[in-house]
């Protein structure tokens, strides 16, 4: 358990403007992280940068992430300011191989960015475009976007642009807002057609959440477009989404969100109470499914992608908690 993070970045300097910035306990992380938790301190993780990629586990992802969580109070917060800013409560951007599975962050986030530049936002990932898969996962933080740039916005993921993705849930706790357009959801703000399958059967919602004041996301394109997943009422079963019996990662917690085993039972740091429409759903015991293999570790570590619609950064990069080539696993 990693307790009281906090991260502050900021690039003035106009000859390193072009910089990208990774921020998070690892900035770029290419290995398989499992059973680990973070809860970050009340300052959160703040960012100003040009190209920012942002989460409290990393701000870059193309490993294998297993049982993992990032917690903090009600002002702990993923905060940048950027042109492009990929931020998410565990993860900014995941690509390659990436994938995330029984995993939860109940951050807010919120972005930043600057007239016709992009922000992608959600409580759990920012920006997905992997050939893993998003699974058995669930949120709860408020997700804004402020500033004249045009945000892609989820309870969950902000886009899904590869990959699959299911058995979700957005609790979050507050409202999604952006002071412009945008491609907002309750669950995925964006999910493209062609690219990300996404299972509309294991996608949840709490019906509580509003986006930019409505009951239904907005916004989308030809290309791809929102999604707001099922109704989640109170007495919504969501057995399949968080399973407790056997080997399960899970822990059975009546009147909460159901919290990780990755949290050793001595650890003070607990998971925040969810909102009212969350505080009576049941998690019930299922027979445990196999475990699947983690893909094999990443031998190579390419470039950091650069955004399409952005120039190439000259500067270089700044990352925080880099890791080596070959990143070992982690425990709590």
């Amino acid at each position: 358990m990693v307790q009281g993070l906090k991260i502050e970045i900021k690039i003035e300097d106009v000859t390193l403007s072009n910089l990208s910035i990774y921020a998070g306990l690892f900035g770029y992380l290419s290995g398989n992280v499992r059973n680990l938790g973070i809860q970050v301190a009340t300052a959160g993780i703040k960012v100003k940068g040009k190209y920012v990629y942002a989460g409290a586990l990393a701000g870059y992802n193309e490993g294998a992430i297993q049982n993992c969580f990032a917690i903090g109070n009600n002002s702990a917060i993923i905060d940048a300011e950027a042109s492009i800013g990929y931020l998410g409560g565990l993860i900014g951007k995941m690509e390659h191989e990436g994938s995330i599975t029984n995993c939860y962050a109940t951050l807010n986030v919120k972005g930043t960015v600057a007239s016709n530049e992009l922000v992608y936002a959600g409580g759990l990932v920012g920006y997905s475009k992997s050939q893993g898969n998003i699974s058995h996962v669930y949120a709860t933080g408020k997700i804004e976007a402020t500033g004249q740039g045009y945000p892609y916005m989820g309870g969950v993921v902000g886009i899904a642009a590869g990959g699959t993705f299911s058995h979700a849930l957005a609790a979050n706790k507050d409202n999604i807002t952006t002071a412009n357009r945008g491609s907002l959801g309750r669950v995925c703000g964006n999910v493209y057609i062609s690219d990300a399958i996404c299972d509309t059967t294991t996608c949840y919602a709490s019906t509580k959440i509003r986006v930019n004041g409505k009951v239904t996301g907005v916004g989308g394109s030809s290309i791809g477009k929102h999604f707001d997943g099922i109704n989640a009422d109170t007495d919504t079963d969501l057995s399949e989404l968080f399973p407790t019996g056997g080997d399960a990662v899970w822990n059975p917690a009546p009147a909460t969100s159901p919290s990780s085993k990755a949290s050793p039972a001595t650890c003070k740091a607990r998971p925040q109470r969810p909102p009212s429409s969350t505080a009576r759903w049941t998690f019930r015991p299922l027979r445990p499914t196999a475990a699947r293999p983690l893909p094999s570790k990443t031998t190579s570590r390419p470039s950091p992608p650069t955004p399409s619609s952005s120039p190439t950064p000259k500067g270089g990069n700044t990352s925080m908690g880099q890791t080596d080539k070959e990143t070992p696993s982690v425990a709590a």
